[in-house]
């Protein structure tokens, strides 16, 4: 597994505020720690650097998507909310191709969105981020599996707060590819600064 890769995506991930801009600090944190998993299960691929980043890059956006439509789905018609699948469903698809160790990912069909968007409503925000993860979640190969046990016997590189990594918890970032966390931080105004009819996330 490359610490490196680990450390500074944990950092990025955490200091990018649109993966969490919707959610309260607990809601967020059950996002967050499945968003750390995929990223250790990236570290133990061996990719290159640029191979890490465009992945992460999938992630990143993958995430975002997922707060964003859990926060806002209350004030979705049914088409945007079909329109946002969509766009998770863009997300996971990139991620799962930049994987070395995980299959396709899963085609979401129309039943299995429309059952999902059907329960929605009756779930809480942390329920329905579960529920999301169940949808999107590319299944292992035994490689990647492999990988999930390496990683849940290190513990090191991880952070369980919904707060960003100290500078003790993440280091040795500064030769990475990636932008830092003050660069690769989203540009748009958090959602409390927009208007409450502003949609323009599920073009995004």
């Amino acid at each position: 597994m490359s610490q490196s890769q680990l450390e500074r995506g944990v950092e990025n991930l955490y200091g990018d505020t649109s993966v969490r801009d919707e959610l309260t600090d607990d809601e967020a944190r059950e996002l967050l720690k499945w968003g750390e998993t995929q990223i250790a299960q990236l570290a133990g691929q061996e990719l290159d650097d640029a191979q890490f980043d465009e992945a992460f890059a999938h992630l990143r956006k993958l995430i975002s998507r997922m707060n964003r439509f859990t926060g806002r789905r209350g004030e979705l018609s049914a088409d945007e909310q079909q329109v946002a699948m969509a766009r998770i469903a863009e997300s996971t698809a990139g991620l799962a191709a930049q994987s070395l160790t995980a299959q396709s990912a899963p085609t979401l069909s129309p039943e299995q969105v429309a059952a999902y968007l059907e329960k929605q409503p009756a779930l809480d925000n942390v329920a329905n981020i579960y529920a999301l993860i169940d949808l999107v979640a590319p299944q292992p190969t035994a490689a990647a599996a492999a990988v999930e046990a390496e990683t849940a016997e290190t513990d090191s590189g991880t952070v369980d707060s919904a707060l960003p990594p100290t500078e003790e918890t993440v280091s040795g970032t500064t030769d990475s590819a990636m932008p830092p966390a003050d660069e690769a931080t989203s540009t748009e105004p958090p959602f409390s600064d927009r208007t409450s009819n502003d949609k323009s996330f599920l073009s995004e």
